[in-house]
C-alpha cells in the first residue's frame, strides 16, 4: 500500500514546475558568459523575440552556476525559499527556548541537593566519590546536554528546514552549534 503511494507522488511531482531548470555547456567559458547578468540579458534580448520574453518571464530568471548533483537534495528543491527561511526562524526561536529551559535549570545546584545528599549518604559525606560528584555535577550535565542532546536537536532542526543543498546544510549545523554552545556555556552560566 504504501509503496503505491510513492509511486502517485513521484509521478504528481514530476508534473509539477517547481521553478528551476539545469541547461549543460560545452566549455566553462559558455558557463561564464551565460551566468553574467548583463550577457544573459543581452543574449536574451538578440536571440528571442518579444514573445518569446514575455512567455517565458525570461528576463526575471535568477542565473548561477548549478551545484554539484551529489550535493543537491532533490526533495526539497520545490521548497519555498521565503516559507524556508521562516521555518528556520521559528525553528530557531524553539531550539532557543528549550536551550533555556533545560540548561538554566542544570546550573542551579540548589535544585540538585537532594540527588548531591543520597550520593553523601550512600558513599559518605568525605569519600573522594561523593566529593568529587558533588562539584562537578552541574559541568558533567550540562557536557552531557551541549555534547549529546543538543547536536541531536540542531541535526533535525537542519533536516525540518529543508535545506536544498546538502553542503549549506552542513554548514547551518557548524554555525547552530558554535552558536548555542557558546549560548550555552557563557550566557547560560552567567544567568544561572
Amino acid at each position: 500500500m504504501r509503496i503505491k503511494e510513492i509511486k502517485e507522488l513521484k509521478k504528481k511531482q514530476s508534473r509539477e514546475n517547481c521553478g528551476f531548470g539545469f541547461v549543460a555547456f560545452v566549455s566553462n567559458l559558455q558557463v561564464k558568459r551565460v551566468t553574467d547578468a548583463s550577457q544573459f540579458k543581452y543574449l536574451c534580448m538578440n536571440k528571442l523575440t518579444p514573445e518569446q520574453r514575455a512567455s517565458t518571464k525570461v528576463l526575471k530568471w535568477k542565473v548561477s552556476r548549478a551545484p554539484a548533483s551529489s550535493d543537491i537534495i532533490w526533495e526539497n528543491m520545490q521548497n519555498d525559499e521565503f516559507y524556508s527561511e521562516v521555518k528556520s526562524w521559528l525553528l530557531l526561536f524553539i531550539l532557543f527556548l528549550v536551550c533555556v529551559v533545560f540548561v538554566t535549570p542544570l546550573t542551579l545546584v540548589d535544585e540538585l541537593q537532594p540527588i548531591i545528599n543520597f550520593i553523601n549518604d550512600s558513599v559518605g559525606k568525605d569519600s573522594f566519590l561523593a566529593n568529587g560528584i558533588t562539584a562537578f555535577i552541574t559541568p558533567l550535565l550540562v557536557l552531557a546536554f551541549n555534547s549529546g542532546i543538543l547536536p541531536l536537536f540542531i541535526d533535525f532542526i537542519s533536516y525540518l528546514e529543508g535545506h536544498k543543498n546538502k553542503s549549506k546544510r552542513q554548514i547551518g549545523i557548524m554555525r547552530k552549534n558554535f552558536f548555542f554552545q557558546s549560548f550555552n556555556i557563557i550566557f547560560l552560566q552567567l544567568t544561572g
